[in-house]
């Protein structure tokens, strides 16, 4: 037990030690228990998790891109998003970082995200019943999101030590406004599709309360699967060493 923790101290301390090169190596001068470097480090390795490893089959997640999603939203309404994207997740700022007890961590960000594609809905949109397919443009600013989870080394059968992540939990909170752009709400009738998106826009925060929550439920995994795909490969001291190389 006492190796496995070395191991993760090890490979924590490599992943968030800030590295200057100088005329004798390496120096390291963060020190790791302070938020501030931290959240520095996070930061600078967001790009690399949201990049992916297209060589190791892990997609970029910047676009984000949505082939086909199926979701029914509060109300039984159903909106199927296909040829879409996502883009803005690589510029995600880490608002803060913390290390609760040794293997447990907190991050918090702020993301200003686009979305867009071509849906299809059918039902009770709040006080209007929607039958309508067209284009779908969602700009997300100011998105906060905070995340709870556990990282602990695992030993696999080729002897190495690798990392999983565990007991993952997310919160987010739309601060910043969210802007619709919806085509065809009711086909064959502008003016009311119009009436309707003016009231989708000045109601959007009761609209992304009633049903934001699937859409961002669905990049957050999309996220989480990106890590845990990268620790499942890579063995944990050769992943660190990517970041310090």
């Amino acid at each position: 037990m006492k190796y496995l923790s070395d191991c993760l101290f090890l490979f924590i301390w490599i992943l968030y030690a800030p590295v200057e090169s100088t005329s004798h190596g390496l120096r390291r001068h963060c020190d790791l228990s302070t938020p501030v470097c931290l959240r520095k480090l996070v930061q600078d390795v967001v790009p690399f998790f949201v990049n992916g490893i297209p060589e190791r089959g892990i997609s970029s997640l910047d676009p984000l891109t949505v082939e086909n999603l199926n979701i029914v939203l509060s109300g039984g309404i159903a909106i199927d998003i296909h040829e879409g994207f996502t883009r803005g997740l690589r510029k995600c700022h880490v608002d803060s970082a913390r290390n609760i007890d040794g293997t447990h961590y907190e991050v918090k960000l702020s993301c200003n995200l686009l979305i867009k594609g071509k849906y299809k809905s059918k039902g009770q949109l709040l006080m209007f019943a929607i039958d309508a397919e067209g284009d779908s443009t969602i700009k997300c600013k100011d998105l906060k999101m905070t995340a709870t989870f556990e990282l602990v080394p695992i030993t696999k059968s080729d002897g190495k030590q690798y990392m999983k992540i565990q007991d993952f939990n997310s919160t987010h909170d739309f601060e910043g406004k969210v802007n619709f752009h919806l085509t065809n709400l009711f086909p064959g009738n502008p003016e009311m599709s119009e009436f309707v998106l003016k009231f989708l826009n000045e109601n959007w925060r009761l609209v992304v309360e009633e049903f934001g929550g699937p859409f961002i439920e669905f990049g957050v995994k999309s996220v989480l699967n990106n890590v845990e795909r990268i620790f499942d490969q890579i063995p944990a001291l050769e992943l660190a060493q990517m970041f310090i190389n």
